[in-house]
Parts: structure tokens; sequence; C-alpha cells
């Protein structure tokens, strides 16, 4: 597989809370969760798509750049979609889903793609 390097940005029209943490989590959880994200944050995808995430039940709207690769390879409904579409097209994706859960699910694709990595 083609080294896809690899970012999640996520922005949000809502002011974020002092904590992103869900209700429950530990704190060494939560400190994977800020190591994992700030080694995303610093990656870099060479076939970045925008997936615009609606948040229904929080009233929000969140924007998540990902690996159009990542997203075919671990998900399939985003294959379903996707492989009907050039890779050179620039498209815009809108989901409306929990934005929390879906940023947690890129964050799995993300730690499974650097795992396999290092097998």
């Amino acid at each position: 597989m083609a080294n896809t390097g690899g970012t999640i940005s996520a922005s949000t029209n809502k002011v974020p809370s002092a904590s992103t943490v869900p209700a429950g989590t530990s704190a060494s959880a939560a400190q994977q969760t800020s190591n994992l994200l700030s080694n995303i944050e610093r990656a870099n995808f060479k076939d970045s798509i925008m997936i615009h995430v609606i948040d229904d039940s929080k009233n929000e709207k969140r924007d998540f750049t990902f690996s159009r690769s990542l997203l075919v390879k671990y998900m399939k409904y985003f294959d379903k979609c996707l492989k009907k579409i050039s890779d050179q097209d620039e498209i815009d994706i809108s989901i409306h889903c929990d934005a929390v859960i879906f940023e947690w699910l890129l964050n799995y694709i993300f730690s499974m793609e650097e795992f396999e990595k290092k097998q």
C-alpha cells in the first residue's frame, strides 16, 4: 500500500467545551486520545478529502480532513460512495452523525494503519 501519511483536522462552528473527552473516560484514556490527536495533526495526507459532519443532537457542524484511501480501506460505506468518483475529482462529503463518535472512528482508522505499517 502506498504511504498516505495522515492528518485528521477538525473545525467546529460551536465553541468547544472545556473537556472534549466523553464522561466516564479515564485520565489515561484521555491522555492517549490527546497523544493520538497530536500525532495525527502533525501528519499530512496526500489524498485528503473534506468531510462535513453534522451532529443534529448537539446542533453542531464539524469539518474533518482525512485520507480518501484510508476511508475506502476501513469504512465500506465510503468505498461504495467513492469508487464511482475519480481520485482526481474534488468532492465534498456531508454526513449526519455524532461528531465525537465519527472523530473516534477516524482516530481508530489512523491507529490501525499506523499499527499495520509497523508490522
